[in-house]
């Protein structure tokens, strides 16, 4: 397995590239520097993870980017549109006319905040996109992961990222360097496994009302979206070294809906049960189970990073993890 981390094969600029504002929204920063690179190194890092099942971007013959902004990665893809049929969909007017106008090699829409998408059922072999999920609610996030799956052909693949341990402990220091206590937040984020913060600052942006700021926990991925998609990857830190990054696969038979969000709470009372609750979680995913092993050892250095946090309530389910794909015991007692 090669590097999570690549040095990109920087093509030279393009002619033209958005403005500042419709880069920063997409990329968090004006910056045209950082905003034409990124795109080169998201291809390069999604290459990477379909290593994991022995492709790239170039074998899936229609693809589509589910949220593409105005075009960060297509920019980078117009010899890859020689051979695949590209589809890319944002909810942000402005930037999809951007994109229509400057990036012809690709088919731009616009959705809507909640599906459908305008796409026959089963009609893409890859889906791809940075940054969506990390900032939809429960409710969002579940409309858009079946509709995802009803728009993916059987044994289709999804790239899809998300902010895990690592952005949550930014999020946590910030809280901390602001004079504000992060306990409740680290609660809610270590119980429930997704953590939804409305009043985050976005409230007068130029996103929509219900685009806002979302944590995710590994094992909520692992027992959550393993009822609606098989989990062939998740590199933590695989997203331009912030978020983490998953490869799903379309499971054979359609599932058509996650379990109730209602009625997936939990009360953790100890590291020892989040550790035993990430062990059924993968017991369920079995035959994915070398996959596993070869990808936490090809992303060591990103893991490492994660085990070595301060916060050993938000990082034991990745050691658990990590010891029971060693073949090590699990250290519930270790303290911070």
């Amino acid at each position: 397995m090669g590097e999570i981390v690549r040095e990109p094969s920087i093509n030279p600029p393009p002619p033209e590239l958005p403005s500042g504002d419709l880069m920063f929204r997409v990329a968090g920063t004006a910056d045209s520097t950082w905003f034409w690179k990124s795109g080169q190194i998201s291809i390069d890092q999604f290459n990477t993870v379909l290593e994991h099942v022995g492709k790239r971007i170039t074998d899936f013959p229609r693809a589509l980017d589910f949220g593409c902004g105005c075009g960060r990665i297509e920019l980078h893809l117009e010899d890859v549109a020689k051979n695949v049929e590209l589809h890319a969909v944002d909810i942000d007017s402005l930037a999809i006319n951007w994109a229509v106008e400057h990036i012809p090699w690709a088919r731009f829409s616009q959705n809507q905040g909640l599906p459908p998408l305008d796409f026959p059922d089963e009609y893409f072999d890859l889906v791809f996109n940075h940054s969506v999920f990390t900032h939809l609610d429960e409710r969002y996030q579940d409309a858009w992961l079946v509709e995802l799956e009803r728009v993916t052909k059987p044994g289709g693949l999804l790239i899809l990222s998300v902010s895990g341990g690592y952005p949550f402990s930014l999020f946590e220091k910030n809280c901390i360097d602001s004079g504000h206590d992060p306990q409740p937040f680290r609660e809610i984020f270590r119980s429930r496994g997704h953590l939804f913060i409305p009043d985050d600052g976005m409230q007068n942006s130029p996103f929509p009302d219900f685009y806002h700021t979302t944590f995710h926990a590994p094992w909520y991925i692992f027992e959550r979206w393993a009822s609606i998609f098989d989990i062939k990857a998740y590199i933590v830190r695989g997203d331009l070294n912030y978020q983490d990054l998953l490869l799903l696969q379309r499971k054979d038979k359609r599932v058509g809906a996650l379990p109730p969000a209602a009625d997936f709470g939990y009360k953790v009372t100890s590291a020892k049960d989040d550790v035993s609750r990430l062990k059924l979680s993968l017991s369920e995913c079995e035959q994915g189970r070398e996959l596993w092993r070869s990808v936490a050892n090809s992303s060591k250095m990103q893991l490492d990073n994660v085990l070595n946090s301060r916060s050993w309530r938000v990082t034991a389910p990745l050691r658990g993890f990590m010891s029971m794909l060693r073949g090590e015991g699990v250290d519930t007692e270790r303290n911070p």
